[in-house]
């Protein structure tokens, strides 16, 4: 007797140095462990079912010890009298100390303290943090899990464990399936039984809360209890699901501020990789700046923008990046169905994958051992017109995150604006150069040149505003009443001034000098009755 005297003296100063209701719960377990070989718990008092288990039940004993909790204790076999007494004792002494301890606190306060927490913008790893000390506290004898499904790839994620004996890995997503389909319709807490259960190693859960999410359900709230055949009061219950809806404003609230950052992110990105094309340049040295940043930023070792002629529904490549170089590309046709790029603008729908090798391949003719697994490609567009499109591969398996998709779906838009603001500078810089040449023409014809210099002047200035390699001048010969070769200018050597000649003579010269009307003249055709006519 003197020992258990002595063993309570020194319980109670170990009580005595301890001011959380987490480190009383700790040394009450273990001082039972070490004297008696007795497992026992603080718990709530709202569980159901514990008086009568103690009645029916003599390796069972509960004490209640404040407003909120009760010692639980289970014994290997029925205790002797001078136990039931010691395990008194202990009640009484936990009785006198847990009013003064300062973290007690109930479900209800515990709601107050997580409300408080959201309110101040703690991040969600704070918040289960604080949550785990606290909902040890308040649902003693309890543990849980907090689960979310992710859309994306139909896995459970185990947000926190909360309590102080709870599973640290999420149930098989099998088992909680049917228990999900169930929380789903009905919206309520599912109460687990013999027609629904689920277990998680030694742990078998009781209640599956929900976690609304806005107007949706997406994750849950699993609830396992220490002692079994019990059950929480109503009360509890209810406290257990208003824990629920503010967790799930507090993931919420965490994604919107990670959505936030991400686009903050991408403003920044983008601002970084258009800052230095603002001002209107060609196309090709455009493209190459907006490429650099790309693969800077992407750390793409391939990146390339593709470029659509409506007219002649070919796609080229001015710029293609690939481990830092510049590689000639061939041009292809927009119905081209071996090309990934064509098939991206020809449908104006994005590809993305992070395996190429094991991705639905959306053509037929890219080998599916091809060396880039990741590959990311936009359609291009302004307005209701289709520029182009902008890609980046890579090497590596999964090298592009979700953020990439929507940075680089941003940026098409963008590099789509800056590629048509290009195309327009360079046209306009064409008809500058068109309009200061006939300009210098008309200047040089009212000249006192001779009539031969200044034909020849023009068709050397029209060759070289137009950017064609032959211009020919033909006049009609009022003398001989035909169509003379009077002036022609090639810049290619193998095109003699005999092909010249040829076309003065070609019918159809003859037919648009009678209709005035511009034709095309392409070789080998066949010709209209009115054109052997002439």
């Amino acid at each position: 007797m003197e020992k258990k005297i002595t063993d309570l003296q020194q319980f109670q100063a170990e009580l005595d140095q301890h001011r959380s209701l987490a480190e009383v719960a700790i040394c009450v377990t273990s001082f039972f462990d070490k004297q008696l070989g007795w497992r026992a718990r603080l718990i709530s008092r709202g569980l159901s079912g514990i008086s009568a288990q103690v009645r029916n039940n003599p390796r069972l004993l509960a004490y209640p010890v404040s407003s909120h909790y009760m010692l639980f204790v289970q014994t290997p076999a029925a205790p002797a009298a001078d136990d039931v007494a010691f395990a008194r004792l202990v009640a009484g002494l936990l009785a006198g100390v847990l009013p003064g301890i300062q973290e007690e606190q109930g479900p209800a306060e515990l709601l107050v303290q997580t409300s408080a927490l959201i309110s101040g913008e703690v991040s969600l790893e704070g918040l289960f943090v604080r949550l785990q000390e606290g909902f040890a506290a308040a649902f003693p004898g309890m543990s849980a899990q907090v689960l979310t499904l992710e859309a994306v790839d139909n896995e459970l994620n185990l947000l926190a464990s909360l309590g102080d004996n709870a599973p640290y890995s999420p149930p098989r997503l099998n088992d909680l399936q049917p228990i999900l389909a169930e929380l789903l319709q009905s919206g309520n807490i599912v109460t687990l039984g013999p027609r629904h259960e689920l277990t998680n190693g030694n742990h078998v859960a009781r209640y599956v809360v929900p976690i609304h999410i806005g107007s949706t359900i997406e994750g849950a709230l699993t609830v396992y209890m220490e002692v079994d055949n019990v059950h929480i009061t109503a009360v509890e219950l209810t406290l257990l699901s208003a824990l629920a809806n503010q967790i799930g404003i507090a993931i919420r609230m965490s994604k919107l501020r990670a959505h936030l950052g991400r686009q903050n992110e991408q403003l920044e990105t983008i601002y970084r990789i258009t800052e230095s094309v603002r001002t209107l340049k060609p196309l090709e040295p455009t493209l190459h700046e907006i490429l650099e940043q790309i693969n800077n930023a992407f750390d793409a070792p391939t990146s390339y923008v593709a470029i659509l002629d409506e007219a002649t529904r070919q796609i080229t490549f001015p710029c293609y990046i690939q481990n830092g170089e510049m590689v000639t590309r061939a041009a292809t046709s927009i119905d081209d169905t071996s090309s990934l790029t064509a098939w991206v603008i020809r449908n104006d729908k994005p590809y993305a994958t992070t395996d190429w090798q094991i991705a639905d391949r959306p053509v037929l003719g890219l080998a599916s051992h091809s060396p880039d697994h990741s590959i990311l490609c936009f359609p291009m567009r302004v307005r209701d017109n289709l520029v182009g499109a902008i890609g980046i591969q890579s090497p590596v398996v999964g090298a592009y995150t979700e953020s990439d998709y929507y940075l680089l779906a941003s940026l098409a838009g963008h590099v789509g604006i800056i590629v048509r603001n290009a195309q327009l500078h360079e046209k306009t810089n064409r008809q500058l150069t068109e309009l200061t040449t006939l300009y210098q023409a008309n200047a040089t014809m009212t000249s006192d040149l001779d009539q031969e210099a200044v034909m020849e002047n023009v068709v050397r200035s029209m060759s070289r505003a137009l950017d064609v390699p032959c211009v020919a001048l033909i006049l009609w010969d009022t003398n001989y009443r035909s169509l003379m070769l009077r002036a022609f200018e090639c810049s290619q050597p193998d095109l003699a001034e005999d092909a010249g000649q040829k076309l003065a003579q070609h019918p159809l010269m003859r037919l648009l000098y009678e209709t005035q009307q511009s034709t095309t003249l392409i070789e080998g055709q066949d010709l209209a009755e009115e054109e052997e006519s002439l």
